[in-house]
């Protein structure tokens, strides 16, 4: 299966060992084939690899959200990333809410 390349910015479905995949967006490039990756609904971030890490789209949403919004923090992060996914930073933006000019 192909690797997919994403963008700083890029809304995704990442997976962390012990958790389901989560509602999360592409803060920045880590090193070679990793992704930094903020979660929607923990706050959390981490470093992961390409192979961890789904396009978010209605396809992945189906497949991962149903079974999982019993999950603490889970259905936070669904509506988070779907109504207000400029909360989480990506490296290079600036936050124009700190313009004070």
């Amino acid at each position: 299966m192909p690797k997919h390349k994403y963008a700083a910015g890029a809304l995704v479905f990442a997976k962390v060992k012990g958790y389901p995949p989560w509602p999360a967006r592409i803060s920045g490039l880590g090193s070679k084939d990793r992704y930094k990756v903020y979660f929607y609904g923990t706050y959390e971030t981490a470093t992961l690899r390409s192979e961890d890490i789904w396009p978010y789209n209605p396809q992945t949403k189906e497949k991962f959200a149903s079974k999982n919004m019993k999950r603490k923090g889970y259905p936070e992060g669904i509506d988070q990333i779907e109504n207000t996914p400029e909360i989480a930073p990506v490296e290079g933006e600036v936050d124009m809410s700190l313009n004070t000019t």
